[in-house]
């Protein structure tokens, strides 16, 4: 059976679209819901954007916002010169593994988040009106921070994967955050007479390396029992864990 085309000006019965027209309608419905979808997404992204990023009592962007702190800072001057007074460090340590204690080298390795916390009054942002802590990862090379080494330290790395690990977190008085993991590998004098009955004593010792006790000092937190964690799944291969761990702060001489 031959079915006929309708001649050129008539239309198709009801109910009936032609090849042609359906291609055409089809493809200008596809324009239409692509463009609303892109308005849309423009629309909603803008607006997202414009609320998130305006903070303070100049509306600023983030970006103007974190430049005006360090518009005038020198990470070279340490905040007591500033003040005129010591900067107090204080640290903390979280341990999450100790391994590799080598009795023959006597020495072990810890990895551990050494965290350290000061106030530096100059990257003060609270009279700006924003109210929030500022994380400043990026910014690590622009700030001072503390000069803090292991004095028996034979070697150690920081953890850089997947980006490096650190935190450095700023409060509107000025209250600095910052804390790293570390790998080190610490030398410890053992006292092997009652061997393999033995208990060892193993030191973790820090310092400033250039600064004075009148410029900068370090110093425990506070709370005794926040000093020096352990993971909750700390294991050491032949050996019993610590049960407990005792802290102490000195002051040491130095010719130079």
């Amino acid at each position: 059976r031959q079915i006929r085309t309708p001649e050129s000006g008539t239309m198709p019965p009801a109910g009936r679209i032609s090849g042609g027209s359906r291609e055409r309608l089809r493809r200008q419905l596809g324009h239409f819901f692509v463009a609303s979808c892109l308005a849309f997404a423009c629309l909603c992204g803008g607006l997202q954007a414009d609320i998130k990023l305006r903070i303070g009592h100049n509306n600023d962007t983030m970006r103007d916002f974190i430049a005006k702190i360090f518009e005038k800072y020198d990470k070279s001057i340490p905040p007591s010169m500033y003040t005129g007074k010591t900067t107090i460090v204080r640290v903390s340590l979280m341990v999450h593994a100790m391994s590799s204690i080598n009795v023959i080298d006597m020495d072990y390795s810890v990895n551990m988040f050494l965290r350290q916390y000061w106030n530096d009054t100059r990257l003060a942002y609270a009279h700006r009106g924003y109210n929030e802590s500022l994380t400043l990862n990026s910014k690590k090379s622009e700030l001072w921070v503390p000069d803090l080494y292991f004095i028996n330290e034979k070697r150690g790395n920081f953890h850089e994967i997947t980006t490096p690990n650190l935190l450095l977190r700023v409060k509107p008085s000025g209250e600095v955050t910052f804390s790293q993991k570390l790998t080190v590998k610490l030398s410890c004098n053992m006292d092997l007479k009652k061997f393999p009955m033995d208990k060892q004593k193993c030191h973790l010792k820090m310092e400033s390396y250039g600064y004075t006790t009148h410029q900068l000092l370090f110093e425990w937190v506070a709370k005794i029992d926040e000093r020096v964690e352990f993971s909750d799944d700390l294991e050491l291969p032949e050996f019993v864990t610590p049960p407990n761990i005792s802290t102490e702060t000195c002051v040491v001489k130095y010719l130079t």
